[in-house]
């Protein structure tokens, strides 16, 4: 069972057991070996046809995005702060692409002056940029991001329809006439991306088609060449049971076909197709570890608790899902012949939305055991809260054939102070006494 929910990430019980010695619990895990061979396996079917961007919100660990900027790949960032990462991590700035709907004026003025490609998600925004460009004198590289009416209807995550993500086609037609009428606006293309984890190749291809389609009408209304086409992703991974793994042959195969048919329009000529990636290259490559730290029994009910729970790994929770699927659960530590039974493993916070599974079927456990969540190298640190009730934050640890590399070593019981000034007596006094 560990074995092969294990498989695709490196990662095994004794790499496991000899990171725990060194650097404790709770700890992500992630496999250098794994996130390679992930990308190369993508990138030797789709490379000719597409360059990769790996986006960055997935998983933005400092070691991790480097590692992709060694392989080759752009860079997809959402903020400021993510802007400065991909920049430390040595990624250079034609090779980021600014995303997000909700950029600040700060944000706009740092994209521009790095010389990032910026994706603008509506007018108003546009307007802004134009306005930071004029006063620092300096044009900026634009794609507009452009949103089909119709949904993905096998995303886990729709981001096409009514959503606040990219412009409507009567926004977009707009957008580019003032993009082509004004020479601070650096227009190279377009932007489509309509969901994530998606498990279905048709409608990763369906989704596709329909963001070609609109950006040709766009193209050809303008009669302008389109340099660069980000046409989504969207891949999944398979957590749960009964989740089948995309078809990547048979997507790269209806991928070429697409493209090729582009490449042969007068508008997509010269174009450089991108589809980013995040979950599908580091999900499978990443393992989140905690111990077992009591083990009781309440009435009829069984319950595991670990010294981590959803204050680091936030997607086990299910919060606001309206079925919950639990993330496969695993115990390291083995026990031969003992019957498995059925537990509720929940981590150490105060609060009953913090369970990591529900009738978790595991083999007796004690406290010093060791748990682990398989498949857990995206959206886990990042995604979540991680100084809820005040626990020291997971290390984050780096393995390429046996050896380690903290990019972040585990917290310490103080990192709740981190970047908080106690105020002075006198200022909570005379607080005091005015509400007295």
């Amino acid at each position: 069972m560990l074995e092969n929910l294990l498989a695709g990430s490196g990662l095994g019980r004794e790499v496991i057991n000899d990171a725990v010695d060194r650097f404790g619990t709770p700890i992500y895990l992630y496999s250098v070996s794994a996130m390679i061979n992930r990308f190369n396996s993508l990138s030797s079917l789709l490379r000719d046809n597409l360059d990769l961007y790996y986006s960055l919100k997935a998983n933005p660990n400092l070691g991790v995005v480097a590692l992709f900027v060694l392989l080759g790949t752009g860079i997809e960032v959402s903020s400021g702060g993510e802007l400065a990462l991909a920049r430390a991590a040595g990624s250079t700035p034609k090779r980021i692409l600014f995303c997000g709907p909700g950029k600040t004026l700060r944000e706009l003025e740092s994209a521009s002056q790095s010389e990032a490609v910026i994706s603008v998600e509506s007018l108003g925004e546009l307007e802004r940029l134009r306005g930071i460009c004029r006063r620092l004198d300096l044009p900026a590289d634009v794609c507009l991001r452009i949103n089909p009416g119709t949904g993905a209807e096998a995303a886990r995550l729709q981001m096409a329809g009514v959503t606040q993500f990219g412009m409507d086609e009567t926004s977009a037609r707009e957008a580019m006439a003032l993009c082509l009428s004004d020479p601070y606006l650096n227009w190279v293309g377009f932007h489509c991306y309509m969901g994530t984890q998606i498990l279905s190749h048709s409608q990763v291809l369906s989704n596709t088609r329909l963001g070609l389609e609109m950006m040709t009408h766009l193209a050809r209304t303008f009669n302008v060449n389109v340099k660069l086409a980000d046409i989504g992703g969207g891949l999944g991974v398979p957590y749960h049971d009964g989740d089948q793994a995309i078809d990547l042959p048979a997507l790269a195969g209806g991928l070429r076909s697409l493209l090729a048919e582009a490449l042969t329009t007068p508008w997509f000529r010269s174009c450089r197709f991108i589809m980013e990636l995040g979950r599908y290259l580091v999900a499978e490559a990443g393992v989140y570890v905690c111990m077992v730290v009591d083990v009781k029994r309440h009435r009829e009910r069984r319950f595991v608790v670990a010294d981590g729970g959803i204050n680091h790994f936030f997607p086990a929770g299910a919060i606001g899902r309206v079925v919950r699927r639990d993330f496969p659960l695993v115990a390291i530590t083995p026990r031969q012949g003992e019957s498995v039974s059925t537990v509720d493993v929940v981590g150490p916070l105060c609060t009953p939305l913090d369970v990591l599974g529900k009738n978790v079927a595991l083999p007796p456990v004690e406290p010093g055991d060791l748990i682990c969540i398989p498949r857990a190298g995206a959206y886990g640190y990042s995604a979540s809260p991680l100084l809820w009730l005040g626990h020291p934050t997971p290390g984050e640890i780096l393995v390429r054939d046996g050896e380690f590399f903290a990019v972040r070593e585990p917290g310490e019981a103080d990192d709740v102070m981190a970047g908080q000034r106690l105020p002075p007596s006198s200022f909570l006094r005379a607080a005091q006494i005015h509400s007295a």
